[in-house]
This record gives C-alpha cells, structure tokens and sequence, in this order.
C-alpha cells in the first residue's frame, strides 16, 4: 500500500496555538489529625479495660496504625505524665518538656499561692518573678525571661494575667467569666457522663483538698509584733502547717486530717503514742509527691476499699482534687483511681474551700479565741498565751473541727458538680457544734439585723468576737482593736493570707527536693534479677543507725567511729551536687569532736561523735 492510499486521520493536527495538556493531578494528602497527649493516655486506658483498637481508632479519627504507635509508646507517654506532676495541659501534643522546667514548676506554685491570697498579677510583675527564681535556683543555661517564654508558660498552665491597661483589663475580666462558665459547663457535662457510665454512687467519689494555716497568727493590727520581752526586735510571726482533708460525697467515710509540719518529732508530740491526726514533716510544711504518694497507697486505697467491702459496694472509687505541684498524674490502685480537676474551673465547680477548709480555719480560731482568753482571764499575759500555744493543741483543735463538720455541709458542697447527687437539698440554715456540743452556730443567707458588719453571724458568734475584743483590749497592744477587725481575721475574704502563703525560699526548697527524688528514681538502675539499687537517701538512713549503734557500743574504737562519720559527710557532698552553689565561702568545721543536730523547733540537741 502505497502512501496515497492511507486514509488521513480523522483528528487535526495539534495548532502551535493550542494549550498543553494539563498533567494528573495529584491526590490530596488527608489532614493530619493531631491528638492530644492526655487523650492518648485516656485512649490507652479505654483499651486496658478491654476496648478494641479499631474503636478507639475510629473515636479519633486516626488510622490504626496510630493507635498502635500509642500502644508501643506507652511508657514514655506515663514517663511524661508523670513527670508533669499532675498539672498536665490539655493542649499538648507532643512529648516535650519545657526547656526551663524548674522555673516553670517554681512559678506555677507561686502564681498559685498568691492566687489563694487574691494577688493579681500582670506579666512584667511574672517576668521579674522568673528571674528571681533563675538566681535561686542557680540556672545555668541562658534565660532571660522573655515575653516568647511567658506566652508559652501562661499557655502549658493556663494562666491570665491582667494588662496594665485599664481599659483592656475591664474587657478581659467581663470576658474570663463567660468563657470559664463555658468550660465549667462542658466539665458538668462530663462528669455527670462519667457518673452515669461507671454507676458511682456518692459513697464511692472523694474529694480531697489542702490549705495552709498560719497558726499563730492574730488580727491584723499586732500581726507584726514579736512575741518576746520588751527590747527584742519586731518581725513577723510566721508558724505555717499545711491542712489536707478527705472525704467522700455523702460524708460517710472521712479520712483523718493529714498535717504536715516542719519538724519530724516536735517537743510537744513525741510522747503521745497515737495521734488523732496523720502528722508528716516536710521543710517548708508543704505536701509533696512523695507525701501524697505515701498516704494514697498506704491510707486511702486500704481504707476506701475496706469500707466499700464493709458496705455491700463494689470496690471502685474516684478521688477528684485541684491539680497541686508535684502531684503525679494517671494514679491508680486497681480500682480507685485520681481525676483532677480542670485549672480553669476550679473556682467555679469547689464550694469545697468554703465548706470545708475554710469552717476548719475558722473553728480553729475560735478555738484559739477561747484559748487566749482563758490564759489572759486567768492572770497570764497575752504572750504567755502564745508562747504556750504548741503543735499539740493545733492538731487537736484541727482533729476536732474536722470530726464535727456535718454531712450537709459536705452534700452541699458537691451541688454545684454535681446537682442530682441524692441528699443535696439541705434546708435553709447550716447547723456546726463548736468543742463542747453546747453552742449552736447558725449561718443564715439573710439575717435582719441593725449591725451590718456582723449581719451574717449568728448572735453567739458575735457574742464570742465581742468578747474576745473585750479581753484584748485590756492588753496595750490591743487597746483600739475592733469588732470589725476581729471578724475580718476570723473570716477572711480569701482561701489565703498573704503570711499563710509559701514564700520564694519556700517554693525554691520544694522545687529541688522534688527534683532530686525525680532524678534518684531515674538514675535507680535495675539488676538482671530485678531488684532496684540502694538510692542515697536510704544509704544515709542506713548510715545513721549504724553510727548510733557503733557509739553506745564500746566493742568499736574511736578510730572505726570516726570513719563512718567521714563517710557519712563524703554522701552529704555527693547529695549537694543537686543543690545550687552558694555563693558564701563555706566556713571552716569547728575544732570540736562532737556535733549537735536540732531535733525539733523547740531546739532540742542531740549529740553526735564528730
């Protein structure tokens, strides 16, 4: 066939003209999702008790290879939970922690102490706060405080500042309220689905909270007098413990109050075998990790599950609290379980600290009013009264108070989280008994009465105030103290006063014991056989007894003595790598061959071979 007899194709020819074909276009990636960290961990939980995979995949979103990826990160998801301490963000995403994590933590509770104390803050006031701690702390790495690291500080914890600018700070706060009702709105919501889902009953849900008490302190206009004789110099008195109390919703189970104070044996406890209280010591009087560890393991979870099993309940419980500092996170002993509640709605959702910690602190004070007044009736002055105030007569005042809060007070408090709880519609009136069961306080919404700065207080209360104003105004410091001032110091306006809160040298010490107890847990090494390495805080304790065996017994030389003691002082040097430099040059040890260690506030020396 010749080329003649091809038929010419049927399509034009291709114009110089014409467009160029358009190339395949490309398949569109999917959007990631992005899950947050405490939904993982949540996710995790829902598959341990028996949630299949491609449900918790097809919940988030998320392709099940992701899900299998959380299942394989397990650990370092706890690892990073618990790190945080419990006041773990809800919009992380990632496993990053902080690169300045110590300043963190230390302004987290400082800005939550002041918080307490109705302090406002703005956020140069933050900025210079930061830098304070960088110097304590003794932080190496470069830090500057900058406005970048402020934003993301007040992002991890959800933390406003108000501006410096009037107008805008009035927007602001008329804003905060609407947007921290909607968030404690949606929290109602999911505690009650909670409820509903696990079939808690009131007697299967706790609630625990803590305050500090400054249990000297008196009405503001002596609160800077020193309590010595004439000539002494005037400062502030300051004797903080810290207040932790325990209950379920329906009052039935109430745990004993936990007190921590500063010293491990004081003068005026150490010989009563048994306390109403569980009393543990703590340098800056505060409750830590390792002491709410302790006491959830060895106290609550035995106690819980041992009066559920009395009762004819199941042996599953959920113990809500705010979200303290060195809190761990995801807790849990088989069936009882910790929830915190969320920053943003924690003033909102808790009546707890007016009905609880707050009646603790002021039936304290009335117990402290009868107390001065019965020494200064009998003759004493009143700084004979306060320097015959010790430990034991707080502990037990505290105890009692504790024990005589009602069943209503604490239904009451829950009604806010929780309005279907049964048994949450208390009448009108809020009945207390004080110590002696003889006099009633009766707290009344609305009382008609002339005197308005007393219209809210019962008339056996106020006659308590009047007369303890009576008794002070014998004494010279108090000759133009008020009725006014006695009720402003008995019911304080906030959780807190200022000489109630932890100041910087306070919070610095917590911060680095806790850093060093992270950091022993970590560096505790496991053996083939899988038991954990002697850490350094059990080799001292180890090394003490021996040194108080070797120095009663005369078998050992003074020789042997001496080199435990050498040992003892090398471990108390590789224990204060951790702490930061001082910056003092350390002062040379005394020619002296024995030492005396302080065993409680009273100063009482116990003496040890140097």
């Amino acid at each position: 066939m010749s080329d003649s007899d091809i038929p010419p194709s049927s399509s034009p020819p291709p114009s110089p003209e014409s467009p160029k074909p358009s190339p395949p276009a490309k398949k569109r990636r999917k959007n990631s999702v992005e899950v947050h960290v405490h939904d993982k961990l949540k996710a995790l939980q829902k598959m341990k008790q028996g949630c299949p995979r491609h449900i918790i995949a097809k919940e988030f979103g998320v392709h099940l290879s992701t899900v299998n990826g959380w299942i394989k990160n397990e650990k370092a998801l706890e690892k990073w939970a618990s790190e945080h301490n419990g006041v773990m963000p809800t919009a992380v995403k990632r496993l990053k922690k902080p690169v300045h994590e110590l300043i963190d933590r230390a302004m987290w509770l400082w800005h939550r102490e002041r918080s307490a104390a109705g302090c406002t803050f703005t956020g140069s006031s933050a900025q210079i706060q930061a830098l304070l701690f960088r110097n304590q702390l003794g932080i190496a790495q470069k830090f500057a405080a900058s406005q970048g690291w402020l934003s993301k500080w007040q992002r991890r914890y959800g933390v406003k500042f108000t501006t410096q600018n009037a107008t805008t700070s009035a927007t602001s706060s008329a804003d905060r309220p609407l947007a921290d009702e909607t968030i404690a709105d949606k929290y109602r919501a999911k505690f009650a689905g909670m409820i509903e889902a696990e079939g808690l009953m009131p007697g299967q849900v706790f609630f625990c909270d803590m305050i500090g008490l400054n249990y000297r302190q008196l009405p503001e206009l002596v609160m800077n007098v020193k309590w010595a004789p004439e000539g002494h110099p005037q400062k502030q008195l300051k004797e903080r413990i810290t207040l932790m109390a325990c209950s379920n919703a329906s009052g039935t189970c109430k745990f004993p109050l936990v007190i921590v104070g500063k010293f491990p044996k004081p003068r005026a406890i150490k010989d009563i075998m048994k306390l109403p209280v569980c009393y543990r010591n703590q340098m800056s009087s505060y409750v830590t990790g390792g002491i709410f560890r302790d006491w959830f393991n060895q106290e609550f979870c035995p106690t819980v599950k041992e009066f559920l099993v009395s009762r004819g309940i199941p042996p599953k419980a959920v113990l809500f609290m705010d979200n303290w500092l060195s809190l761990p996170q995801e807790m849990k002993s088989q069936e009882v379980r910790v929830e915190f509640l969320p920053p943003d709605t924690t003033a909102m959702l808790q009546t707890f600290d007016q009905g609880w910690m707050r009646n603790l602190k002021v039936s304290y004070r009335q117990q402290l009013m009868k107390f001065i007044m019965g020494s200064v009736n009998a003759g004493g002055s009143l700084d004979e009264a306060m320097k015959n105030l010790t430990i034991k007569e707080v502990i037990f005042w505290a105890s009692n108070s504790w024990s005589q809060l009602s069943n209503e007070t604490i239904l009451k408090s829950w009604k806010p989280l929780w309005p279907q709880i049964s048994g949450a519609n208390p009448p009108q009136h809020h009945v207390d008994l004080d110590e002696n069961a003889q006099e009633v306080q009766v707290k009344v919404e609305e009382c008609e009465t002339a005197d308005s700065s007393t219209g809210l207080f019962h008339q056996n209360e106020i006659a308590l105030m009047r007369e303890f104003c009576e008794t002070l105004n014998r004494t010279n410091a108090y000759r133009s103290i008020s009725v006014v001032d006695i009720e402003n110091w008995l019911h304080p306006a906030t959780k807190l006063t200022e000489d109630e809160c932890l100041d910087e040298n306070e919070i610095v010490q917590i911060i680095m014991e806790e850093n060093e107890a992270n950091q022993q847990i970590e560096t505790a090494a496991v053996d083939p056989l899988g038991e954990t390495k002697t850490t350094l805080a059990e080799a001292q304790a180890s090394l003490k007894k021996v040194i108080e065996y070797c120095s009663s017994n005369s078998h050992y030389s003074r020789e042997q003595r001496l080199s435990l003691i050498a040992i003892r002082d090398i471990m108390k040097t590789e224990k204060n790598i951790l702490a930061p430099v001082a910056s003092a040059p350390v002062p040379e040890p005394l020619p002296f061959d024995f030492v005396a260690i302080a065993d409680d506030e009273d100063c009482e020396f116990t003496m040890y071979e140097r």
